[in-house]
């Protein structure tokens, strides 16, 4: 995990400043200003690259080229960004819609079994 201060996270500015998962590093890179919760989302990442490595490079490339398109034609790339978190079969609508639920109910069953 790579944790950043928070002058290097206020130096990087808008909302491409959010913690990510680095498929070509196999890393997660947190902001330490974000709750655990942000562990969970990005671990989601994590699996995807785990269980379909080579998969998961053309398809993030595909998503990157539909963004690109997305704002030649006038959007701002965050904009177009965002909108891959709520369209079917992109890399950030498995890994938050699908896979981050998957994960959040399997660490709250965790959870409950251990006697803290």
């Amino acid at each position: 995990w790579t944790v950043l201060r928070q002058e290097e996270e206020s130096s990087l500015g808008n909302k491409l400043a959010n913690s990510r998962y680095n498929a070509l590093t196999n890393t997660l890179q947190i902001w330490s200003a974000e709750p655990l919760d942000t562990l969970v989302a990005e671990f989601a990442h994590a699996q995807q690259f785990n269980n379909e490595t080579i998969i998961h490079y053309f398809r993030y490339v595909d998503d990157l080229l539909r963004v690109a398109g997305k704002a030649v034609t006038g959007m701002s790339f965050v904009e177009a960004y965002e909108q891959e978190y709520d369209t079917r079969g992109t890399i950030e609508y498995e890994a938050h819609k699908i896979i981050e639920p998957q994960l959040k109910e399997r660490l709250k069953n965790i959870v409950k079994l251990e006697k803290f």
